[in-house]
């Protein structure tokens, strides 16, 4: 009995040349045993859900697959991003973020203390909430719907391990954003030299280490803290030493808020609904984290004041305004794709 139906065997066997012949049997019977599993995704529950199409290999084998056996990780997503190539435009838009799966025991690799935001409270009265787990940084691709041109999905295609510093040792310490880096790179290369690749995250992720690290033809859209400091563009020459790397220093997002004569109001299509926003832009340097690269930052706020003022940096400063905002509002997919596969596809179950 083969363990994957006629109709998406054509899909699963796309992946073939990232396995060796025996661990290509081992995934596609513990790829079907994880579909037909409902409830705890559990390593041994998805054993027993495909124990009449494992035949008679004995566990120990399917675990040794997954501890020791000879696959690659970056090829399984270079496959995805070749499926999905006939959905992608010349500008392929991709959200960097990342993840907690919590975990009990001492004894599982990679696990850390790390900060959990869904049981933390941001405000006043700020609360940080500590878990014990597995910290995951996932680059996904964003994929247009196409019933709903509007919306779309977050499909991971490169993820990380992030080991804190008391759980490995020094020399394989690396930061999150580091993590995002490789990946960013990793994945531009594998793009055709004629496109584009604008890379969307949050302020964690929009920082020195990733906007000075940026290959070619990839752009980073992000937020934008509201005292940061901006610069003019560099005008000029002075005789003598280097070129200027920025110039005077201008006002910063917040000292603008009592501005009124730099916002103007517009109408537009923000996470699938028309939303009204008062916005200012300006074409500038961000001297402290993108160097003298000129940015594009976009301020935001609400016209009846329900929300708080918020600031945004592109790193193409020929992109429009409103583009920015949309591919900002498209960070929240992954926050869906995370709940998604952990709810419904138990990502988080397995050690």
């Amino acid at each position: 009995m083969h363990p994957i139906p006629s109709a998406a065997w054509p899909l699963v066997h796309s992946f073939r040349p990232c396995f060796t012949a025996p661990g290509f049997r081992h995934f596609t019977r513990l790829l079907s045993g994880w579909v037909l599993l409902r409830g705890s995704h559990t390593i041994s529950r998805v054993l027993q859900a495909s124990s009449v199409l494992a035949g008679r290999r004995h566990h120990a084998a399917f675990y040794r697959f997954l501890s020791e056996g000879r696959w690659a990780l970056d090829e399984l997503g270079r496959v995805v991003l070749r499926l999905l190539r006939p959905w992608l435009s010349d500008r392929v838009v991709v959200i960097v973020d990342d993840t907690l799966c919590p975990r009990s025991g001492a004894q599982i690799f990679g696990a850390g203390m790390h900060f959990d935001a869904t049981r933390s409270r941001i405000g006043h009265n700020r609360i940080d909430t500590l878990r014990f787990g597995h910290n995951w940084v996932v680059l996904a691709l964003w994929v247009k719907c196409p019933c709903k041109p509007d919306s779309g999905w977050a499909l991971p295609v490169l993820f990380r391990l992030y080991r804190a510093k008391a759980s490995c040792a020094r020399s394989h310490y690396r930061k999150r954003t580091d993590l995002a880096v490789e990946m960013i790179r990793r994945l531009a290369s594998w793009l055709a030299e004629d496109e584009r690749m604008y890379v969307v995250g949050d302020g964690a992720y929009c920082c020195r280490t990733v906007l000075q690290a940026l290959p070619p033809r990839v752009f980073m859209v992000g937020h934008l803290r509201l005292d940061s400091a901006l610069y003019e563009l560099p005008r000029g020459r002075n005789r003598r030493g280097r070129p200027r790397q920025k110039g005077y220093r201008i006002a910063s997002p917040r000292q603008r808020l009592d501005n009124p004569d730099v916002w103007n109001e517009f109408e537009m299509a923000l996470y699938g609904s028309s939303t009204r926003l008062e916005i200012w832009t300006a074409v500038c340097v961000w001297y402290p984290s993108a160097g003298s690269r000129p940015v594009r930052v976009v301020g935001t706020r609400d016209p009846k004041r329900r929300f708080q003022p918020r600031a945004f940096v592109c790193t193409d400063p020929e992109l429009d305004p409103g583009e920015i905002l949309v591919l900002f509002g498209r960070r929240w997919q992954i926050e869906v794709t995370f709940r998604d596969i952990k709810q419904e596809l138990g990502f988080g179950d397995p050690r």
